[in-house]
Order: structure tokens, then sequence, then C-alpha cells
């Protein structure tokens, strides 16, 4: 009877060590200022001159947000309004994973294709945590930002998609 008490007691005791090992933390707010922009030559920020850049995940409302300031499309040597365009892209957040590496991967997705919009997806990849060996040519940026988006276009007949990644500052908490 001794040894069948012991036995449950030191299970009970390891289940709740499991557990609290596996616990998940609290939900926050992260951001980063974007640095580098890369944006597709055919897309829709194509000509613009990108000013700032803004990457927000939040997890207690489950979103992830895009926001950059475009300055306007002027042609060369041409006088240039002052101006600057505000694109804000909010779409849900779907998944939200680390890695092997420690890297965490922000997915957000919103499909508006049944109904003439845009499949638009956000994935954010923070690096800042990363363990795994990279080349000094090829080091990981904090935070990776692509933001795809396909449509279909009537006037072509076709399917046009377009990929634009910006790199980031490191994913820092804003609220806990």
């Amino acid at each position: 009877m001794k040894t069948l008490f012991a036995f449950f007691a030191t299970s009970a005791l390891f289940l709740t060590m499991a557990v609290e090992a596996r616990s998940i933390q609290k939900p926050r707010i992260l951001e980063a200022d974007i640095h580098t922009f890369n944006v597709d030559t055919e897309g829709s920020f194509a000509g613009y001159k990108t000013q700032y850049g803004k990457i927000s995940v939040n997890e207690i409302n489950r979103t992830v947000t895009l926001y950059l300031s475009l300055g306007p499309k002027c042609a060369p040597g041409m006088m240039c309004p002052m101006y600057l365009i505000a694109k804000k892209i909010e779409l849900p957040m779907i998944s939200g994973k680390r890695d092997q590496c420690h890297a965490v991967t922000y997915v957000a997705n919103k499909n508006d294709m049944p109904v003439d919009g845009a499949n638009e997806t956000l994935v954010v990849t923070d690096f800042s945590n990363n363990i795994c060996p990279s080349f000094a040519f090829a080091a990981y940026p904090e935070t990776k930002v692509d933001y795809i988006s396909e449509y279909f276009d009537r006037l072509q007949g076709k399917l046009k998609r377009e990929h634009n990644t910006f790199l980031a500052d490191k994913l820092e908490i804003v609220q806990q």
C-alpha cells in the first residue's frame, strides 16, 4: 500500500512539474521600427518613397499591424508635393510558433478573394533569440516582415501577386 501511495504521489508531482513547464506566457503587445524596405517593383508600394514603418504584434487582440508612411510618386526632375500617405494593414493573427532555433514566427492572414478582394498575409519572424549558427555574411536580422498580397486582376484576367520584405529592429514589449 505504501509503494502504491508513493507511486501516485511521485506521479502527481511529475505531472504538476510538466504542466508548469508548458505554461503559456501572458499575452502582450510587441512593436519594432522598420529600417529596410524591399518593395515589389510591380506591387502596390512601387514608386513610393518609404519614409517610415512600424510593425505591431498584438497578442491580446490577436492582430498583426503594419504601418507605413509613403511619400508621393514623382517623375524625375518634376516638382513634388509635400505630403505623406499613411498606410495601415491590420490582419487577424492565425498562428504564433517558436521553432527549434527559438525564432518566433507570427502569421496573420485575411482572405477576401471570394468577395473580389485580396488575400493578404503578414509573416513576422523574430530572430532576436535565435540560437542556431549563421554565417557572418548571412546574419539574421532581428525582425523580418513579409507582406504578401494576391488578387485577381479583372482587366488582365489573371492572378497578381506581390511580395514585400521589410527588416526591423528587435520586437520590444510595449504592453503586457
